[in-house]
């Protein structure tokens, strides 16, 4: 990659431990890597090795032991919270048991439009429409929209998850193995709409 684009996402030397009963134990040990506009990256590597403790600290959900996670040149990881929060506008997190990150007391429209009151968008009428046009997008019929999470099945509800993780229209979205509790039949729709996001999105 040309030195002369600017990395969107860049971790250096990413390290981090934990406190067990046995001690300490590394989960990442000198991570780093680049992601520029337009790319995929995949992280592949068995269950236990530390592919969800990644996304966290390139999420800025934790911050690493060692080491640093800049976004568009600045420095996001140990960030002061104003700078976090903003961080946190630009980008989507599809986490691995998607079941887990809805309310069970809301209708999926409720938990697609929350990022948008949150973030002060528009009116309501505005941030229906917009709801609306990203289920659209991710496949999922307006009726489901009245729905609960326990009346949905795996694929929808992941469907749900990408389309709440891109409703703010972010430059970067992390998935932490988005397909890994879906049938094999389901696996393929989830990663074709991935394909077909990006190809629209940019």
């Amino acid at each position: 990659m040309s030195d002369q684009k600017e990395a969107l996402l860049r971790a250096v030397a990413l390290s981090q431990s934990y406190s067990s009963k046995h001690g300490r134990i590394r989960a990442l040990n000198s991570v780093s890597l680049e992601l520029y506009p337009g790319e995929t990256l995949g992280i592949a590597g068995e269950s236990g090795s530390g592919k969800s403790t990644l996304l966290r600290l390139l999420s800025a959900l934790e911050p690493p032991h060692e080491g640093e996670v800049r976004f568009e040149g600045k420095i996001i990881s140990g960030a002061p919270v104003n700078e976090r929060r903003a961080y946190y506008k630009r980008i989507g997190i599809v986490f691995q048991q998607p079941r887990l990150s809805f309310d069970p007391r809301w209708t999926l429209f409720r938990s697609l439009e929350e990022p948008l009151q949150i973030n002060r968008f528009g009116s309501p009428g505005e941030r229906r429409a917009l709801v609306l046009e990203t289920a659209e997008k991710t496949g999922l019929d307006e009726e489901l929209l009245n729905r609960y999470p326990s009346q949905l099945s795996g694929g929808q509800l992941q469907r749900a998850a990408i389309a709440r993780a891109i409703i703010l229209k972010p430059r970067l979205v992390f998935l932490d193995e988005p397909t890994a509790a879906l049938d094999v039949s389901i696996q393929a729709q989830i990663l074709n709409l991935l394909k077909d996001l990006q190809k629209l999105e940019g």
